[in-house]
């Protein structure tokens, strides 16, 4: 007889008013009826449960929690509506979790999923991308349930007002060093043109410019999709990668050494021998 193969399977596992729950879980499955959908084509190997997860018993309780929340933004009205989005992890016996702790691989499952390159925007895409990471890339997870709650109304958050903006009634000066000031703040993120036009109502053109001489001068850097950097002078110890690599718990960092500002942080560089560094850079601003 023909041992089943494993799949992702989802299931619905309860629906309220404000909430719904899910289960995303690794297991073989002996037949499919009607009441399963079957995924094909590059999404061979998920399942979609239609019935609701019929749970004879308790399960035992979740090994790590990750909640974070996001706005959800009506097209209709525009408003924004708080969401509660809870991940609960289980984890089995496998190769990947023998040099990494079960809190390690849910952090990287987390910025995988939250990224803000390819952050789903609606549920559909959102589920699909914890199904996907699952089946490719974190066989050590077992189960996930995923809980989604919306919360009451509320403003979004406004960002604080620098002294520059303060002082000058919400108008920043546009200068070589401010531009700078703007680069040095956002590392490692990269900022576009764009970007730096929008938020401070300045000309692109202007801007443009000065990122030109800023370039020329080498003390900004072009990056992927148009955004720009700061230059180091010791970027030959800077690797940039697209996911964090994997590290052994023997190679794990147990010093955190954190700065405010970047002048700081080259201080920090300055005197810290046989360091390695991994960048993952990022186009578009801060995930709320």
């Amino acid at each position: 007889m023909e041992t089943p193969q494993e799949q992702v399977v989802m299931t619905p596992k309860c629906k309220t008013a404000n909430s719904t729950t899910l289960i995303i879980e690794r297991r073989a499955v002996n037949k499919t009826n009607d009441k399963m959908h079957v995924a094909g084509g590059e999404h061979t190997g998920i399942i979609i449960n239609k019935e609701t997860a019929n749970e004879n018993g308790e399960s035992s309780p979740a090994q790590l929690t990750l909640e974070f929340r996001v706005f959800l933004v009506s097209a209709q009205t525009g408003k924004h509506t708080p969401e509660s989005r809870t991940l609960r992890f289980w984890f089995r016996d496998h190769p990947e979790v023998k040099d990494m702790e079960p809190a390690t691989i849910a952090q990287d499952f987390f910025k995988e999923l939250v990224s803000p390159q390819e952050f789903p925007r609606d549920y559909v895409g959102f589920i699909k991308k914890i199904m996907k990471l699952m089946q490719h890339s974190y066989k050590s997870i077992s189960k996930l349930e995923v809980q989604l709650t919306q919360l009451q109304e509320s403003a979004v958050p406004e960002r604080p007002l620098s002294a520059d903006e303060n002082s000058l009634g919400n108008v920043v000066l546009l200068t070589r060093d401010k531009v700078i000031e703007i680069i040095e703040s956002s590392y490692p993120n990269p900022v576009t043109i764009q970007d730096i036009a929008k938020e401070h109502g300045w000309d692109e053109e202007e801007v443009a410019q000065y990122m030109a001489e800023l370039q020329s001068s080498n003390v900004v850097k072009a990056m992927d999709h148009g955004a720009y950097t700061r230059q180091q002078s010791q970027d030959t110890q800077v690797i940039i990668v697209k996911q964090m690599p994997t590290m052994v718990s023997s190679k794990q960092p147990t010093i955190a050494i954190i700065t405010a500002q970047y002048c700081e942080k080259l201080a920090v560089d300055a005197m810290i021998e046989n360091k390695e560094t991994f960048v993952r850079y990022t186009t578009v601003g801060e995930y709320l």
